[in-house]
């Protein structure tokens, strides 16, 4: 049986003077849900998150601290699911009031792979009489929920926005976007981040930038969750007039760059890209469409050139997700009851510029009942 017992230290940093509980992988994700909520509660003595705290918890200067350290190479794939699961911790200590910090144990090692290590920092504990995120304090009962559709990772959604354009800020530079290098603390990531990733100008970006998934949705997975939206939806939001560039990102056609459980999709992905591609050309004759997957377009820079696009574009992805809420354009993505179910909840008045796309979708297991004859047809039916 796993030891969940953290460990007990004192952090002594510019950052907080506090008791520290170090933990690792274990409490990360879905399966260490609830054991991080039992940790917090353990170490401010209270019953339920969110709730009122004894006098003592609100008079403990500095507060405690939840330390997170993990492998970030060997977490380097199944990006938006580990991306969440980071939202959720910061959720949970902000609500327990206890600072959270997070880091690599290798570094900034894997900084140009990953996306993980660009999220290394420390989060300090909000104060006793304001909570200062999205839609007011969150249910505790919520945020300690081992089901990942409940977890209500909404009254984050400015802090990913943040985040979001704080990495790719720091890759690509400001670009001509309205940015406040203050608020979005471009500095931290100079001093963490190896000059020859940041404010790389010679990297194109994209007007609109569009993440196509293949892998769990031509692979034959039983999960309804994930499947295709009709090309016609994305004609739709990217204007015509001004779209000079078209970026679609998915996975790389090269099969010996995949994991392994999306190389059986590999033959699939370039037929339907390639159709895609036809599909948004004779929409867009004068626009130059580009299939950004090969080795050089890395996820932190995939994240970046999404974030950075006028229009943003995902269907069903926990990878896309991210960047379609952080970009600086206008942000579409396709809500869904089990994934990413929280982004359906962002009000329009905390993020006015993400929007869902509430067109039709074809679930995975009607594409491997269906076949790709008629799963194309329903991709390029027009108008």
């Amino acid at each position: 049986m796993m030891d969940r017992t953290p460990n007990l230290s004192t952090v002594t940093s510019k950052q907080s003077l506090g008791t520290s509980y170090a933990i690792g992988s274990d409490y990360f994700f879905w399966s260490g849900t609830s054991d991080i909520c039992t940790l917090i509660r353990n170490m401010t003595a209270v019953d339920i998150l969110g709730e009122e705290e004894p006098a003592y918890v609100a008079a403990m200067e500095p507060p405690p601290i939840v330390n997170l350290t993990v492998d970030c190479e060997a977490l380097s794939g199944h990006t938006g699911n580990w991306i969440t699961a980071i939202y959720h911790l910061r959720l949970a200590a902000a609500l327990g009031r206890v600072d959270f910090q997070f880091q690599c144990s290798t570094g900034m090692a894997s900084v140009e792979t990953s996306m993980l290590p660009w999220f290394s920092g420390y989060y300090p504990a909000p104060s006793n009489e304001t909570w200062p995120y999205d839609l007011g304090r969150p249910d505790g009962n919520l945020v300690c929920s081992k089901k990942y559709s409940r977890l209500p990772l909404q009254h984050l959604a400015s802090e990913m926005q943040r985040d979001m354009r704080r990495i790719a800020v720091a890759m690509l530079g400001p670009r001509e976007k309205v940015v406040d290098a203050t608020d979005l603390n471009l500095a931290s990531l100079a001093e963490s981040v190896p000059d020859e990733f940041l404010n790389r100008k010679d990297i194109e970006i994209d007007d609109a930038a569009i993440h196509f998934r293949c892998g769990d949705v031509f692979g034959y997975t039983t999960k309804t969750q994930y499947g295709v939206i009709q090309f016609r939806e994305y004609v739709k939001r990217i204007p015509k007039a001004t779209t000079k560039t078209i970026g679609i990102h998915t996975q790389p056609f090269d099969v010996s760059l995949l994991r392994n459980y999306d190389k059986d999709a590999a033959d699939t992905c370039k037929v339907v890209i390639g159709i895609m591609v036809n599909y948004l050309q004779h929409e867009y004759p004068n626009a130059t469409i580009t299939v950004r997957n090969t080795q050089n377009d890395t996820i932190p820079l995939t994240y970046a050139r999404l974030a950075m696009g006028a229009q943003t574009m995902t269907s069903t992805s926990t990878f896309g997700i991210f960047p379609a809420i952080g970009t600086f354009g206008e942000g579409f993505f396709q809500p869904n009851a089990k994934l990413n179910k929280f982004a359906a909840n962002i009000s329009e008045s905390v993020l006015p510029n993400v929007h869902t796309i509430d067109g039709p979708m074809m679930s995975s297991p009607e594409i491997a009942k269906k076949g790709l004859e008629r799963t194309i047809k329903f991709l390029t039916e027009r108008p």
